[in-house]
């Protein structure tokens, strides 16, 4: 299997390979957690990247930033684990690490933090280090938070929040 899986990188076909693993393993979790972007490219740069498919574990380090339209996520450094053909988490440290998010018919959110988990079931971004969650001047801070993407829900441990009223 090792064999394999070094013949599977060598040569020019490597880059080539790592970007179509990319998109593979990326894809599922594009369509759940940007649901409006349709048959949108994804797009994914990283300094460098390695898939693991025993472990089943793909990893990209340096200036990472995966993109499909108005949804991102970046890092210093992001994993992605694929369970049974399907990614189940996103992992993403960073200083800080973070996330765009444009809910149909709503404002973008914007997240941070020194540590990112999206976990595909249920659907949620947990974050902590210096932990933000803003939407227009909306602003949730907190040593960890988490954010339900179908609820829209922030929870959080010692929580600072800024919330501005609508106006009638």
């Amino acid at each position: 299997m090792r064999k394999k899986l070094n013949n599977f990188f060598d040569g020019k076909q490597k880059i080539r390979r790592i970007f179509l693993i990319s998109i593979l393993a990326v894809l599922p979790y594009s369509q759940s957690f940007a649901q409006d972007t349709g048959g949108l490219p994804i797009n994914l740069t990283a300094d460098s990247g390695e898939y693991d498919a025993n472990k089943g574990i793909a990893t990209y380090t340096g200036n990472v930033v995966i993109s499909q339209g108005e949804m991102r996520v970046s890092g210093d450094k992001v994993v992605v684990h694929i369970d049974n053909g399907q990614v189940s988490v996103i992992e993403a440290w960073g200083k800080p690490a973070s996330f765009h998010y444009v809910p149909k018919g709503e404002p973008a959110i914007d997240g941070w933090g020194g540590y990112m988990k999206y976990s595909v079931v249920p659907s949620t971004v947990y974050m902590e280090g210096d932990a933000k969650v803003r939407q227009e001047q909306n602003e949730t801070k907190a040593q960890t938070l988490t954010y339900d993407l179908k609820r829209e829900k922030v929870s959080g441990k010692r929580v600072n929040m800024t919330l501005i009223p609508k106006s009638k």
